[in-house]
């Protein structure tokens, strides 16, 4: 994991301390991540907050959703954790079609945004937010405790 991964020009995570950003990030999922089968991650970004959930989750399937393909192939890093998914897709919809999708379904996944990761992507990420959370009721939940 490096800091200055960047995409178009504009880094994927914190600059000063990326470590302290992911684990504050975390933490506002607290809820959300409970008696879960799965965590879903949009967005691989520098990989800190991925690095952050695996350490406090080790028992717990997580997949990370990312749109950039050469991001994916220059991290070597997500190799070393066989509890680790990385999924690339192409557009949005096309998680619909992921043999896993129907876990969203039952509420055995917990859906996390790590929106500094999504830069240069954002219409496509924010599109699968919104795909993943209208068939999450956890997710929506989880959002309104996050807004309010």
């Amino acid at each position: 994991m490096l800091t200055n991964i960047s995409r178009q020009g504009r880094i994927l995570c914190s600059p000063r301390d990326p470590q302290g950003e992911a684990a504050v990030w975390l933490k506002r999922f607290e809820t959300a991540t409970k008696a879960v089968n799965e965590i879903w991650v949009l967005g691989l970004g520098a990989g800190y907050h991925v690095k952050e959930v695996r350490n406090a989750f080790p028992q717990v399937k997580t997949r990370v959703l990312e749109f950039d393909r050469q991001l994916i192939l220059t991290s070597a890093w997500i190799h070393e954790d066989a509890a680790l998914d990385v999924i690339h897709l192409e557009h949005p919809a096309e998680v619909l079609k992921h043999p896993q999708f129907e876990k969203i379904a039952k509420n055995d996944v917990a859906i996390l945004s790590f929106r500094p990761a999504w830069q240069g992507l954002e219409q496509q990420f924010m599109e699968l937010f919104l795909l993943l959370n209208a068939r999450n009721v956890k997710g929506f939940r989880q959002q309104l405790q996050i807004q309010g």
